[in-house]
């Protein structure tokens, strides 16, 4: 009996470049794309003098590395540029260079994040993705400028990964991911609840295209959303009400004055008592109790009131999709 062969066509992007080094033609493509990026992110990184903005980036995080702390306010957005960018001056010192080291890095990862793109775009459509990024004049220059818009690309780009991903292998590893990619990005920049809005729209109307064929979802849904909403709303004016209570019960109310002791202050010459010390640290675990109390009940009853919307609102066909579990991260 005669044995039939079938030859298989081998995409051009599949030749291998490099044996050795398990190089086909695709990733010897990405390689040289990165080193590109490497260099165009990096070459004369701190030539260019400071614009206004990189000025206040890199004046408060420099206070920040000499000690002086951070005071954060929405003005300056998110404050995880002015940690890692004191984090990056102890480490390399602080001049123009090392100021912009934190969004060059964000830049070339940028170019590079396509790879994981592939099944989506298509391989082809991943490279030019990652070629388009590279010599983008606006994502260039915005790499090289200590601001969040570097961050914040990487964060979407990965939001979307994560989603793609979640939505084909249903792994917890996936939501995971994505909560640390949310966290971060919140951190960055407030633009994030614009990108939450956006990619929250586009979810929730695919949770409704998905289950709109079930037997009796909408009637059921609007009227498991109403109990949801009524019953979720009546636990956090609860809640609101108890903190009143709690904060007025145990002096933590506005008008009162701060619950930790001011630290107690040794006689000229003379060491600090152990007794006063020690008296000290008691009032200061006493006060940060009543804080915790202050914070404790309100969170279990807004916690309670998240599982009463999650439980009822929904209804368990929609629980069961895995949109659901993407629409339940973004929404919490």
């Amino acid at each position: 009996m005669s044995e039939i062969t079938i030859d298989q066509k081998t995409s051009w992007l599949d030749r291998p470049v490099a044996p050795i080094l398990k190089l086909d033609a695709e990733k010897t493509l990405y390689v040289i794309l990165i080193v590109l990026a490497i260099v165009s992110r990096f070459w004369l990184l701190g030539e260019r003098a400071m614009s206004h903005d990189e000025s206040l980036h890199t004046y408060y995080s420099w206070n920040l590395y000499q000690g002086a702390g951070f005071n954060h306010t929405p003005l300056m957005h998110g404050p995880l540029k002015f940690v890692a960018n004191a984090a990056i001056y102890s480490v390399f010192g602080a001049d123009d260079f090392t100021s912009r080291i934190l969004t060059a890095v964000f830049g070339v990862a940028l170019v590079g994040l396509p790879y994981v793109m592939r099944r989506w775009l298509g391989r082809t459509g991943a490279l030019v993705t990652s070629f388009m990024i590279l010599i983008s004049p606006s994502l260039w220059y915005h790499a090289r400028y200590i601001r969040d818009e570097a961050l914040m690309l990487v964060w979407v780009f990965m939001l979307a990964w994560g989603f793609l991903a979640y939505l084909r292998e249903r792994k917890p590893g996936w939501l995971m991911m994505l909560i640390v990619v949310l966290a971060l990005a919140f951190l960055s920049m407030e633009a994030t609840f614009l990108f939450v809005a956006i990619f929250g729209f586009f979810l929730i109307a695919a949770l409704l295209v998905e289950l709109q064929d079930r037997p009796g979802f909408w009637r059921d849904i609007v009227g498991r959303f109403a109990l949801g909403v009524a019953g979720a709303m009546a636990i956090m004016t609860a809640a609101i009400f108890v903190q009143a209570l709690i904060l007025g019960a145990i002096g933590l109310g506005p008008g009162d004055p701060s619950p930790f002791p001011l630290a107690p202050q040794p006689l000229p010459g003379q060491p600090l008592e152990f007794s006063a010390q020690l008296q000290h640290t008691l009032a200061s675990l006493l006060a940060a109790g009543r804080v915790g109390l202050s914070m404790l009940v309100p969170a279990v009853l807004v916690g309670a009131a998240l599982y009463f919307w999650l439980k009822f609102a929904w209804p368990k066909v929609a629980r069961e999709s895995a949109v659901f579990d993407l629409v339940i991260v973004l929404g919490t």
